[in-house]
């Protein structure tokens, strides 16, 4: 853990004499289910270029997802993979007015992200979503992505 990220957590020692970091938050959400649908057929990006295509993004769960959370926004990133390892990701910008989603909601968007970093060729592709400090999940279906100038 950075000193950046430990400054935000508190201390709790163990009786076996580890220490636990942890931080409350209030109306915490987190992201670990499919929400993100994938425009159907064969996608192509180009590389060092800003790209815009449609998504859709679902709420699968009981209570609203807040993407603008104060302590936990989501993001969600454009991920390149192959043979399983992660090559390149891309922040996904959403349109402004995007804001939350309400239990059961499913809506369609353009959005946009750039890709850096990688050669022409084919890549498995999905959504990946961060919820502020918490880590990178996939939220969409991993599918085939061709990569061109």
């Amino acid at each position: 853990l950075t000193i950046d990220y430990i400054k935000n957590l508190q201390k709790f020692r163990l009786s076996d004499g580890d220490t636990l970091y942890a931080r409350k938050f209030k109306n915490f959400q987190s992201l670990q289910r499919e929400c993100v649908i994938l425009p159907k057929g064969a996608l192509s990006f180009r590389k060092d270029t800003t790209n815009i295509f449609k998504i859709g993004l679902m709420n699968p769960y009981p209570y609203k997802i807040n993407l603008d959370h104060p302590e936990l926004p989501v993001q969600f990133q454009a991920a390149f993979l192959r043979e399983g390892k992660l090559l390149a990701k891309g922040r996904i910008n959403l349109p402004e007015n995007v804001k939350e989603l309400v239990p059961g909601d499913t809506i369609f968007v353009e959005c946009s992200f750039l890709i850096t970093g990688l050669d022409r060729g084919s890549y498995s592709f999905a959504i990946t979503s961060e919820t502020g400090c918490l880590f990178d999940v996939l939220s969409s279906k991993v599918t085939v992505a061709t990569v061109t100038d």
